[in-house]
């Protein structure tokens, strides 16, 4: 399992059992010494609002933040009550309260769950799209979605980006007939 690097503690951490260790000096694999720390993660995304917007009130919703049932319960007061201006989170952010409608709804590596080794993948995508672009107001109200991804000719991106279901129902059922 690859660790992932928690930029509040400054270390790397197992997402599944919640060991941490130090980031290492030097590539394990190359012997390297010059380590990089990448990526487009809620904490970097939480950072770069709060750079950009210093006045905005930024809530950051993932695994890390709702960890400690407390924090969790103080999170969640603060967005049912409207006490943010930017939310940053991942899809658990879609799983417990109603959410207004908002004027702008960005994803972040909207194709992440695309390369997962399930026959589903495209389908659980497709359907986390939908929900998530669903807090955008209307076009017509000002409402705009950004989707950021690498595979924009993908089927389940492509059927989000042209509002058009059948897009996405004709090559899944063409993968699962295939598939048998």
């Amino acid at each position: 399992v690859a660790l992932m690097y928690s930029r509040q503690a400054g270390r790397l951490r197992c997402s599944y059992c919640g060991s941490s260790a130090p980031i290492p000096e030097t590539c394990v694999s190359c012997s390297g010494p010059r380590m990089q720390l990448i990526g487009e993660g809620t904490e970097r995304v939480e950072e770069d609002a709060k750079r950009l917007f210093p006045r905005a009130a930024v809530i950051r919703l993932d695994g890390d933040t709702l960890r400690r049932p407390a924090q969790a319960e103080a999170l969640w007061r603060k967005i049912e009550h409207g006490e943010w201006d930017i939310l940053v989170g991942t899809q658990l952010l879609l799983r417990r309260v109603a959410l207004p409608r908002m004027g702008l709804v960005g994803i972040v590596q909207a194709d992440a769950g695309l390369s997962m080794p399930d026959f589903r993948s495209a389908e659980r995508t497709y359907h986390l799209l939908l929900d998530a672009i669903s807090l955008a107001d209307s076009a017509t109200n000002g409402g705009q979605v950004i989707v950021q991804t690498y595979l924009s000719s993908h089927h389940a991106i492509q059927a989000v980006a042209q509002n058009e279901e059948s897009i996405f129902l004709r090559e899944e059922l063409s993968y699962r007939q295939a598939l048998g």
